[in-house]
Formats: structure tokens, sequence, C-alpha cells
């Protein structure tokens, strides 16, 4: 399954001495994230008007986790 990453979203492990209901810390990065808009909006859908990023949260080898883009479709019936 090919991966696509987001461009201006970071995922970082949360910090040593946050409390248990810390799971992470995410930044976003608006002008980068704008860009990746610009250059690939078949990755974006929309809902009630309004331009989404799906978006799963994974884990890599070491443990730590990153974005990357939800291409599920549903199939048809």
């Amino acid at each position: 399954m090919e991966q696509h990453l987001p461009k201006g979203i970071m995922i970082f492990p949360k910090h040593e001495k946050a409390p248990d209901f810390v799971i992470a810390t995410m930044v976003i990065t608006m002008d980068d994230l704008n860009k990746f808009y610009d250059d690939h909006e078949e990755f974006f859908t929309v809902y009630q008007g309004k331009k989404q990023l799906r978006l799963q949260i994974l884990k890599s080898k070491e443990g730590k986790p990153y974005p990357v883009i939800d291409t599920y479709k549903k199939e048809p019936f």
C-alpha cells in the first residue's frame, strides 16, 4: 500500500513527563499545508461545503507516531 505523507503536519511522541492522557503533540505549519493543498488537491474531500484532509496516525518501526493521508474509498454497491 502506497503511503502519502502530508506536508506541514508533524506529530511528536509525548514528552516523558506528560500525563498519561497525552498521546502526542501535533504541529501544523499552515504555509506548508496550504502549498501541499495547492499541489495535491486530489487528496482533499468536501464535507458540508468545507474542504477536509483525512489522516491516519500510524506507528513507525521505532514506535513514533506519524501522519499519512487516508485514501480509503468505499466501494459502490
